[in-house]
């Protein structure tokens, strides 16, 4: 597997005013080494170099980042961030750091740079999910310093796409690209990819990212106002067609309806969202877990919790664990009913009261008489006081004839 390289930001920490180093400038990692089973092997970067005298170096990579206050003030981030020797700094507090990538110092002197790294035995074991940062480690005037922020790589996206299923025979329409991590690493998988984004800020930093890369296209309007069916057609003729997305949890049901409830002609959709929101899209109806959400992806899709991803696997952290979720796209709904509106009516009804029995929240929500509602339920073979969450998607259906 090769991990997707995300050039964040190239900050000279010291500058080209300081004699602590030399500058660093158009740096570039091409190429990541992982395992499958999330093991880092080495890399092939490059760089330019200017300035200063010579200095000892080697890149380190680790799982928290320093902190933007730590930049401000090169004396005092020193003061904080050195330490007496390179065996001192693998231990470094608060930086989870993870091994060296290269393993022997090297001299930074002035000029042009290309370097294949590879790390011996099994490699800096990083596991399956996270994002982890690199960073240039300076030896001057005996002390060793994290001196400059090299990127970050981000093995979530990588992780995303395989539960995608994507490969280059495929389309994909993403939904929400931010600055592009799981954008690239779709590209570089996929036939093609078509990106929705409705913040207008991003799409500088999306260019940034995505610069060279001839297989992507920017659709900078609001998902939910968009021709989807227009837009499949227009952009992906004959390919099989793929959803991923990242998504917010406030947003997470009205973009998943609307995918699903507009029987757009795509294979399968694959979101990361909050653990909350994907253990409802995979809960299967007539368990406890089941909402009205999950009787709606069960109806459209066959649905499966693909992996999750704690806090710590992003930065900056949040405050919830997030998963992905796989919907593949049943070719006919789970059952079959004659009028959709009015089943998926009810079943937003007997969800929408969860601490009330099916039968009060349904003639609450849908403004019928509790004994007629109470009837169709034990016509339909159920006690009048079920829940609404023990009924799967043939009991609703039962229950909606009855009523009529």
């Amino acid at each position: 597997m090769t991990a997707f390289m995300v050039i964040t930001c190239l900050i000279s920490i010291g500058g080209k005013n300081t004699a602590y180093a030399a500058a660093m400038e158009n740096i570039k990692v091409t190429d990541v080494d992982i395992s499958t089973d999330g093991h880092m092997r080495g890399l092939k970067w490059g760089w330019t170099t200017s300035g200063y005298a010579s200095a000892s170096c080697k890149l380190g990579i680790q799982s928290e980042k320093f902190t933007t206050g730590d930049l401000t003030n090169f004396g005092d981030y020193l003061s904080s961030h050195r330490y007496s020797g390179w065996a001192s700094a693998e231990s470094p507090e608060g930086c989870g750091f993870k091994g060296w990538i290269t393993e022997n110092s090297f001299s930074r002197s002035s000029g042009t740079y290309d370097r294949t790294d590879t790390i011996s035995g099994e490699g800096i074991d990083m596991g399956t999910t996270g994002v982890y940062y690199l960073y240039m480690w300076t030896y001057y005037n005996g002390y060793v310093f994290p001196d400059i922020y090299i990127g970050s790589i981000d093995l979530n996206a990588g992780k995303i796409v395989d539960a995608s299923g994507v490969d280059k025979s495929w389309g994909v329409l993403e939904i929400g690209p931010g600055i592009g991590v799981l954008t690239k690493e779709l590209a570089q998988r996929a036939a093609k990819v078509v990106s929705i984004e409705v913040d207008e800020r991003l799409p500088p930093l999306l260019a940034e990212t995505m610069a060279g890369v001839d297989n992507f296209k920017l659709v900078l309007q609001d998902v939910l106002k968009v021709d989807l069916r227009a837009l499949i057609e227009e952009e992906f003729p004959g390919m099989p067609v793929a959803v991923c997305a990242n998504l917010p949890y406030y947003i997470t049901s009205p973009i998943v309806m609307k995918l699903l409830g507009d029987r757009l002609p795509i294979q399968n959709l694959t979101v990361m969202v909050q653990k909350e929101a994907a253990d409802r899209l995979a809960a299967a109806p007539g368990t406890r877990a089941s909402s009205a959400i999950s009787c709606a992806v069960s109806y459209y899709a066959t649905s499966k919790l693909m992996f999750t991803a704690a806090p710590g696997s992003f930065y900056p952290a949040p405050k919830v664990t997030s998963a992905v979720v796989r919907m593949d796209i049943r070719l006919t709904p789970a059952v079959q009913v004659e009028d959709e509106d009015g089943y998926f009516a009810l079943i937003r009804a007997a969800f929408g009261q969860r601490r009330k029995t099916a039968a009060n929240a349904i003639a609450s929500g849908l403004g019928l008489p509790k004994d007629k509602v109470i009837a169709a339920i034990e016509a339909a073979g159920f006690d009048a006081r079920i829940r609404p969450e023990a009924l799967t998607l043939e009991d609703f259906a039962a229950v909606q004839r009855e009523l009529k």
